[in-house]
């Protein structure tokens, strides 16, 4: 039961309000969580996962709501901020946070291919920046995941070489900087990239399109 104030024509008045069952949940803002769970290197849609996690990173009150995923889409699951853990056969388990503001929420998760009884394979990845010049120290390069949340950094040495080590599988971007400009943006995936040349030399100022 509710108590609320009502002032009429200067007089106060104390009534009692009864609030059905319920009705404060039902209230409750409330989205369609769509999960697409896709190969961190291929891209290609691994059909069906399996969700081991949907938890609320601020309320523990809610509790795991992963038993509402079926076939990768969850109803009814209320408005916050979730932290999502999620596997299919075959490839490793791969977590992410995931922002339900919306009524239709769509998530992409990349996982990578191996088993409990692998390790996740690792690979280097190495190039060289040229046409750098005098500038080549103020040069940062940003390794991104395509279908992951991982970001690598580094820096080129004094002849303009980069090394990233310890990159799983998977699908990136890699962005070449310099004070806040992005100099060269391109696709690549690891493995079988071979050795990196980034050219530096005539690159507009201001925007830069991912080359494929």
């Amino acid at each position: 039961m509710r108590i609320y104030r009502l002032t009429l024509t200067g007089t106060a008045l104390i009534l009692p309000l009864l609030i059905p069952a319920g009705w404060a949940q039902a209230t409750q803002d409330v989205a369609t969580v769509h999960l697409q769970i896709v190969d961190t290197f291929s891209g290609d849609d691994l059909g069906t996962a399996t969700v081991e996690s949907f938890a609320p990173e601020f309320d523990s009150r809610s509790g795991n709501l992963a038993y509402k995923f079926v076939q990768n889409r969850a109803s009814d699951i209320p408005f916050g901020v979730y932290r999502l853990r999620a596997r299919a056969t075959g490839f490793w388990s791969a977590e992410k946070d995931v922002y339900v503001y919306q009524p239709e929420t769509w998530v992409v998760l990349g996982l990578s291919f191996g088993t409990i009884d692998t390790q996740p394979p690792q690979f280097n990845v190495s190039g060289k920046v040229r046409n750098a010049h005098s500038f080549t120290s103020e040069i940062h390069l940003r390794l991104i995941g395509v279908y992951s949340e991982l970001s690598l950094d580094t820096k080129p040495d004094g002849s303009g070489k980069f090394r990233f080590a310890g990159v799983p599988q998977a699908t990136y971007i890699l962005v070449t900087i310099r004070a806040n400009q992005v100099l060269d943006a391109r696709r690549v995936q690891v493995p079988g990239i071979g050795f990196l040349e980034v050219d530096v030399s005539e690159k507009p100022k201001g925007k830069h399109e991912v080359s494929k």
